[in-house]
């Protein structure tokens, strides 16, 4: 077992980066502490685990009893991988953001949770993919922004979000003819849309 706590402010690019088979959360970070190319396996509560204004960069999480990383208020996910884990792929609160994340395979325990679950207002979700989980994205909470994110594949919704956020158009593309060189597929007119298949 190696688990990681840091203290607020620090990093854990100067500690071992692996964080496996831990009795509770594989990687604990402070207030405004900082992960880089860390990886959190099968831990029995969440693979990573933040106070608030932290940041996580290039880090993934597979195969936890809970979250894949559950983060409280400002904190920062981004180039993260989430897999397998029983809850959330991603559980964020308010004022985050989130952005070029892959949540696949989480959520299938006995309670069903999403690739993304954002449960309080103000984060920003943008370019991740979603795929296999039981909700792609489900946003519990308002004033939120979604957009540019691909959902595929998500047993019960690919989005699931509540009324008064910001959600660019969600498109399902129709199937193009063969492509070969510099042109052809389906136009889009909005550059932010969300996209299905």
């Amino acid at each position: 077992m190696h688990k990681q706590a840091l203290k607020d402010a620090a990093s854990i690019e100067t500690f071992p980066r692996l964080a496996s088979n831990n009795t509770l959360d594989g990687i604990l970070l402070g207030n405004y502490g900082v992960a880089r190319a860390c990886t959190a396996l099968a831990n029995s509560a969440s693979g990573f685990r933040t106070n608030n204004l932290a940041s996580i960069f290039d880090c993934n999480s597979c195969d936890s009893t809970s979250a894949g990383f559950a983060v409280t208020d400002g904190v920062v996910v981004t180039g993260c991988t989430a897999t397998s884990n029983l809850g959330p792929g991603i559980e964020a609160f308010s004022s985050c953001r989130l952005e070029n994340n892959t949540c696949h395979l989480n959520g299938l325990g006995t309670t069903q949770h999403a690739g993304i679950r954002i449960r309080a207002t103000r984060t920003v979700a943008i370019n991740n993919t979603t795929s296999g989980n039981v909700w792609g994205i489900k946003v519990e909470s308002t004033l939120c922004l979604i957009k540019g994110n691909t959902s595929t594949s998500n047993s019960l919704a690919n989005f699931e979000i509540v009324a008064g956020n910001r959600v660019a158009s969600i498109v399902n593309l129709a199937t193009s003819g063969a492509v070969s060189g510099n042109s052809g597929g389906t136009p889009v007119a909005d550059a932010d849309a969300n996209f299905v298949y």
